[in-house]
């Protein structure tokens, strides 16, 4: 990712990037503290251009704003990231195992498995290389969306769901019959005892 230089490359980057995250983690009403903070400091730098007490030049504006939008989009891509990892826990909750004869679940483990590993690089990479980090954000965002699209939104989830149901239902069933039938059993023998 280039870095901007100008303040029409600046809000390029921020209609690109950091507005559809913004859009899509207040649609959640799941927005971080730190990311409002970080938007702040970066219309902070802009301002300052404009002081009329500062000579600021308008590159070295957008340059410090241009790192404060990288790390709103950082808080971001991790709401995005917490909320894949909490709906792949509920998910595994659900017997998936007949869905696409076990494809299903062996391409979720994948999936999650490269989400965890490029989280950690992306972030590791947040202290050395901004513009590396940011780049492997973008991946585990995808990824995330990916998750969201093709696993939990998945036709066959709601089937697995009910089957699951099901099987529960049965199981309470004859748990019921047999704990019955056994403490009938048990009763017999003690009353054959007594005699």
């Amino acid at each position: 990712m280039v870095q901007p230089q100008s303040l029409a490359e600046l809000f390029s980057f921020y209609y690109q990037y950091v507005k559809p995250l913004y859009s899509a983690t207040s649609a959640e009403n799941d927005l971080p503290l730190e990311m409002l903070f970080e938007l702040n400091a970066s219309l902070d730098h802009i301002a300052r251009h404009w002081n009329p007490n500062t000579t600021i030049s308008e590159q070295q504006c957008v340059k410090e704003a241009y790192g404060h939008m990288k790390r709103a989009c950082f808080d971001i891509f991790k709401v995005f990231l917490r909320n894949t990892i909490d709906e792949y826990k509920k998910l595994q909750k659900i017997d998936t195992s007949l869905i696409d004869n076990g494809e299903f679940d062996k391409n979720l483990y994948n999936l999650i498995g490269r989400i965890k590993k490029n989280a950690t690089a992306a972030r590791e990479n947040e202290c050395l290389d901004v513009d590396q980090a940011f780049d492997g954000w973008l991946t585990v965002m995808e990824d995330c969306k990916t998750f969201n699209d093709k696993f939990l939104l998945n036709q066959h989830v709601e089937w697995a769901k009910a089957k699951n149901r099901r099987f529960s239902m049965k199981a309470i069933i004859i748990s019921s019959i047999v704990s019955f039938g056994v403490g009938c059993l048990v009763r017999s023998f003690f009353l054959l005892l007594g005699k």
